[in-house]
């Protein structure tokens, strides 16, 4: 099937296969970028809910641990500051619920948001128990630490699913921190409600050593995974002279293993110092953790808008190069195809248009170069051959031109062939004028040879007459013989009649032989005639093929004339024998007549034998006639076909005369001699024939 398909359409298969693989190449990469690219968006923005949730923590942990040592001192203490930590609590908790609703979480972070609402709607309630004094101080930090709880799994599943390592580690280290910082605001609650009763409840103080414990893991942890920078700042922090209340204070709750009389509110703003340090340092990573979630969006926002503006270019370019590409390689193979039709169709003037320098335009310039050469030289050259010039020189434009070659031997033929036409187109005019006039006087001959034959067949026609009334003579000679002997002398005088009638008969005879003898010359001058006919036709070749069958014929006809003539003369020589022998008897009868008057039946039976001799000669007469009679058809057939001939004849040097006009508008490299030899002139015979007179 694919052999039917053009050009166009292959080129544009064989070009789709490298496209699909390059759009395929680009697509999977572009795929990938917008994959990071949404994965680093994803990653800033489980950022900004890690920090949104990091503030509700530290604010709730501050609201827990002011509701502790509020409840520690049944409603004495943090009265002013607890309402307003309250309000900073509810603006985080508005923010992180504004801030879900546009959030893309999965199954499992939709599912903790989910629960940490659920939990934080229950604060109200709480806090209302708080104001009332209503709720036992566990019961107040469970609620709060339930809360916080679920903030740290939001968070902790945040770093767990985030998909670059360096913010993962960064969110572990800060989640470290935080948990470290939840400690700490456990053991700010636990040691203000301490301060507030004034001791320990059961088992206070192992919670309180715990709670330490825990804390120092924590930093320990947040030490050991977060960046230098953060970790060195953390200890500068920490070693600062604001601190050492806090650690003055813990480390006498250590020692003493018991509270001593110490101001809650002081112990918390120690504390608090404390925790607002390590949320210094935890914002600080949060600032940066932003900042670099922030970046990596940006980076993964600026490659993929880089590879897809360079995707674009290339293909911009790739689109442009095979749009040129295919354009010209078809308009090219189109003009190719064009030209090779009109070549075959014989024009020569439609040119190939070169639309590159490569192999495909170096082959449309040589198709032009060789359309150049057809025009200039073979072209011009074959239409001065076809006006008739023959002089012309084909040049070579290599030695492997075989269609020059072929030309050069064409034309060198055709010299040759043009030459022997001229030379033998002026002959055939000269010979064909010799027969013309040869068959002029062929004609002339036969015409009288007929008026000859019609004057010959009346003389004979009158000698039947003759005979016949010779026989009628001899009848009544035989029937004056019987009826009267008396008669004899009478008979006598009549037989002298008959003697001369005789002698008659025997100068007619040998008039007739004459006219015999002369038409037998007539018959072997038609025959040498038509020799000399067919000679000449032979010699005109194909032109004079229908003429020689017409000589042929008058041959044949002038020897059946011949023939006729000889049997006519045989006949006539019996006839003359016969009469003198008649004679013979009539001189014998003439003698004896007076002496023979007994011998009249011998006269009588004499007489019978004449006069069937007579009615003998009178049907060889009447033969001779209709012999006569059929020469004169032949000789008017003759004459006829002479006409015809000379007809012919004159045409044929018409035609020569024409072709000779043909062949000489042919300008050859050696023209033919205009000279005629004499001795390939046609002979003719003059040949005069005497026409026969009447006697």
């Amino acid at each position: 099937m694919y052999r039917r398909w053009s050009i166009k359409t292959k080129l544009i298969v064989l070009v789709s296969i490298p496209l699909f693989g390059f759009f395929l190449f680009g697509g999977i990469v572009i795929y990938e970028d917008v994959n990071t690219f949404l994965g680093a968006n994803k990653t800033a923005k489980q950022t900004q809910l890690a920090i949104h949730a990091s503030q509700l923590i530290h604010e709730l942990q501050k609201e827990r641990g002011m509701t502790a040592g509020f409840l520690g001192s049944r409603g004495e203490k943090f009265v002013k500051a607890l309402p307003n930590q309250r309000e900073l609590s509810n603006q985080n908790i508005n923010a992180l619920q504004a801030y879900h609703e546009g959030f893309p979480a999965n199954r499992l972070e939709a599912e903790l948001l989910q629960n940490s609402f659920e939990k934080i709607q229950l604060i109200e309630e709480t806090r209302e128990k708080i104001d009332r004094l209503d709720i036992v101080i566990p019961e107040a930090v469970t609620t709060y630490s339930g809360i916080i709880r679920s903030l740290f799994n939001l968070v902790g599943q945040i770093s767990r699913s985030n998909q670059d390592s360096s913010i993962a580690n960064m969110i572990n280290s800060y989640l470290k921190l935080m948990e470290a910082k939840e400690q700490a605001g456990l053991e700010r609650a636990a040691l203000s409600n301490m301060f507030a009763q004034g001791s320990f409840e059961d088992n206070g103080f192992h919670r309180w050593a715990t709670l330490v414990a825990t804390e120092g893991l924590f930093l320990k942890q947040f030490q050991d995974s977060a960046l230098q920078t953060h970790a060195g700042s953390l200890e500068t922090k920490l070693e600062s002279e604001a601190i050492e209340k806090f650690l003055e204070i813990r480390q006498i709750v250590g020692e003493n293993h018991f509270a001593y009389d110490n101001d809650p509110e002081e112990w918390f703003q120690a504390a608090s110092y404390r925790i607002d340090v390590l949320k210094t340092v935890e914002n600080e990573i949060a600032t940066e953790l932003l900042q670099r979630a922030l970046n990596v969006e940006k980076y993964s926002l600026t490659l993929l808008m880089g590879i897809v503006v360079l995707f674009t270019a290339l293909l911009l370019c790739i689109g442009i190069f095979l749009s040129r590409f295919l354009k010209n390689t078809v308009t090219t193979l189109t003009s190719v195809k064009d030209a090779l039709h009109g070549f075959t169709q014989g024009e020569f003037d439609q040119r190939v248009e070169i639309m590159s320098q490569d192999e495909l335009g170096n082959m449309a310039h040589q198709l032009n170069q060789y359309a150049d050469h057809l025009q200039a030289n073979v072209l011009e050259n074959l239409d001065s051959i076809a006006q008739g010039d023959l002089t012309q020189e084909i040049r070579l434009s290599s030695v492997e031109d075989m269609l020059g070659m072929t030309l050069q031997k064409m034309l060198k033929q055709l010299n040759a062939t043009v030459g022997q036409i001229a030379v033998a187109a002026s002959e055939l005019s000269l010979s064909a004028k010799n027969l013309l006039r040869t068959s002029e006087e062929i004609s002339e001959g036969a015409t009288t040879q007929a008026a000859s034959i019609e004057e010959i067949a009346a003389s004979i026609q009158n000698l039947a007459d003759g005979t016949q009334q010779n026989a009628k003579n001899a009848q009544q000679a035989d029937t004056l013989v019987k009826t009267s002997k008396e008669q004899v002398q009478q008979g006598n005088q009549s037989m002298q009649s008959l003697l001369g009638a005789m002698s008659e008969i025997q100068n007619s005879s040998q008039k007739i032989s004459h006219i015999i003898k002369t038409i037998d010359e007539i018959a072997f001058q038609t025959n040498l005639l038509a020799i000399n006919a067919a000679v000449e036709a032979a010699r005109a070749g194909d032109a004079g093929k229908g003429f020689s069958v017409v000589a042929e014929e008058v041959r044949n006809l002038a020897a059946n004339s011949a023939r006729a003539a000889k049997e006519t003369t045989e006949m006539i020589e019996s006839s003359m024998s016969k009469v003198e022998e008649g004679i013979q008897i009539a001189h014998q009868t003439a003698s004896a007549l007076e002496s023979m008057v007994g011998s009249i039946v011998q006269v009588t039976e004499l007489i019978n034998e004449i006069s069937q001799a007579s009615n003998d000669q009178a049907l060889g007469i009447t033969q001779i006639n209709q012999g006569l009679e059929q020469i004169n058809q032949v000789t008017q057939t003759n004459a006829s076909h002479a006409t015809a001939n000379a007809s012919f004849s004159e045409k044929i040097a018409s035609q020569a005369d024409g072709l000779h006009n043909q062949i000489s508008r042919f300008k050859t490299k050696t023209s033919p001699s205009k000279k005629t030899n004499d001795s390939n002139a046609l002979v003719v015979r003059d040949t005069k024939l005497t026409p026969y007179h009447s006697f």
